[in-house]
Formats: structure tokens, C-alpha cells, sequence
């Protein structure tokens, strides 16, 4: 029974590569505090060993649904990428403020990513020059869930697409924030038929105004940093004028 223990702690040791948790699940198990030595002697050989060889079980899961994973330390470029408009992704898939829904509906159709930067008109006081500058972001399943809420919708140049009382609706900051994110083969008609629909979404009360952004000429050792630090799954980059150029996902990096 002891070398049987012993086996188990060190076969789930190397597996896993946890330390000192699964030395007290063991103990734990068998309330005998007795077999601490041996049970943390195996768990640190397996581990050893198990590190000469490959990484662990749970990083292999990550490779094999093709997650990206980002070590604690960012692997040094030798090919002269050294800021961030080196590995952004650009043109960008922008928005405004207030969008048709048949715009949504045929951005969410053409393309799969996860959030999209929202633009704000300069002129009302996010910038000095022309044009439109960066106002915040938007998830994907945040437009998917206001676009299933018809309430939100804005009569736009047909009439009776949406009532005009409808203007004062708003989603409730928990429905927007949904953790349902599955996609299933119902939202795809849903989508087509919203390709049709003359109505407007106007998502400045959607929109997460503290996304981080940074200069295109940041650098990528930092901007790497930040980016696993905070958790972050999108990272825009802007122009002196703060005007979107570019946006750094979890792939891009």
C-alpha cells in the first residue's frame, strides 16, 4: 500500500507537475501524515524528470485545441521585431458609436474575431484633428447578445421596423455580460435575417471605454508583459493622433 501511494504521487506529479498541492491532496487522502517525505521526494523526482523530457499534460491540451499560450517570459525575436506595429494585425474591422444592424449582422457573418475597436468622431472631444479616434471596445458575444434584443434597436428610414419608444430601452449591464459563448447553427439564420433589417444600435453604453491601448511604436517586450500580466485578449494600437492602426491578439503574439 505505501509503494503503491509513493507510485500515485509521483505518476501525478509528472503528469500534472503540481508540487506542494498534491503532496497535501495525498496526505490528505490517506490522513497520515507519515508518508509526507516520500510522497514529496517522488512528486519532485517525477517532476524533474518529467521537465527533461516534455511539458506538462495541461500545455499539451493547450496545443492540441490550438490555444495560444503565453510563457511567463517573452522568447527573445532575433528577426528585428522590437515594437508593437512589428506583429500587429491590420487593417482593422472598426466600428462606431451607432451602426445598422444589417452592418453588424454582415460583420459578424464575414468575419470570426472576438472584439471589435469602436471609433468616435474627433470632434466631440476625444481629439484634435480630423477624423475618427479610438472610443473604446466591444466583444463579439456582447453585439451577438444586443442583436437577439430587439428592444435596443433605433428606427432608422423604414417605418414600422422598431416603435420610437424604443429609444429609451437598454440591456441590462447582466445580460451583456453573458457567459454563454456558444455559437450554435441558430444564430447563423438569425444573423442572415438581421442582414435586412434598417434599424441602428447605438453601443456607447456597451462599450468598454478602459480597453488598454497603446502607441504603435511601443515596445513589444512591454507590450508582451502587460498583456499576460492583466489577462488581456485584445490590445489596440493607435497613432500619435490616437487613431486605431492596428490591434494585438493573444495569436499575434
Amino acid at each position: 500500500g505505501a509503494f503503491a501511494l509513493v507510485g500515485a504521487a509521483s505518476f501525478f506529479g509528472g503528469v500534472s507537475r503540481l508540487t506542494m498541492s498534491l503532496a497535501v491532496i495525498m496526505v490528505e487522502l490517506t490522513n497520515d501524515v507519515q508518508f509526507l517525505l516520500p510522497i514529496m521526494s517522488s512528486i519532485m523526482v517525477s517532476k524533474w524528470v518529467g521537465d527533461l523530457f516534455t511539458h506538462p499534460y495541461y500545455l499539451s491540451l493547450l496545443e492540441h485545441k490550438c490555444i495560444p499560450y503565453l510563457h511567463a517570459d517573452p522568447v527573445v525575436n532575433v528577426d528585428g521585431r522590437r515594437s508593437a506595429s512589428d506583429v500587429m494585425a491590420h487593417p482593422v474591422v472598426m466600428l462606431t458609436c451607432k451602426e445598422r444592424v444589417s452592418r453588424l449582422a454582415s460583420v459578424l457573418l464575414q468575419c470570426n474575431h472576438g472584439g471589435f475597436p469602436v471609433n468616435m468622431a474627433a470632434r466631440d472631444g476625444r481629439g484634435d484633428g480630423g477624423g475618427e479616434v479610438f472610443f473604446g471596445l466591444i466583444s463579439r458575444l456582447q453585439l451577438i447578445i444586443l442583436l437577439k434584443n430587439e428592444k435596443v434597436f433605433q428606427r432608422c428610414d423604414l417605418e414600422n421596423v422598431a416603435d420610437h419608444r424604443r429609444r429609451r430601452h437598454r440591456c441590462h449591464h447582466h445580460v451583456v455580460d453573458d457567459d454563454d459563448t456558444s455559437e450554435g447553427p441558430r444564430k447563423v439564420p438569425l444573423l442572415s435575417y438581421l442582414e435586412v433589417v434598417s434599424c441602428s444600435v447605438a453601443r456607447a453604453p456597451y462599450v468598454n471605454q478602459s480597453a488598454v491601448s497603446i502607441p504603435r511604436n511601443f515596445s513589444l517586450h512591454r507590450a508582451y508583459i502587460i498583456f499576460r500580466a492583466l489577462g488581456l485578449r485584445h490590445m489596440v494600437v493607435h497613432n500619435g493622433a490616437n487613431m486605431v492602426v492596428g490591434i494585438i491578439t493573444r495569436k499575434d503574439l
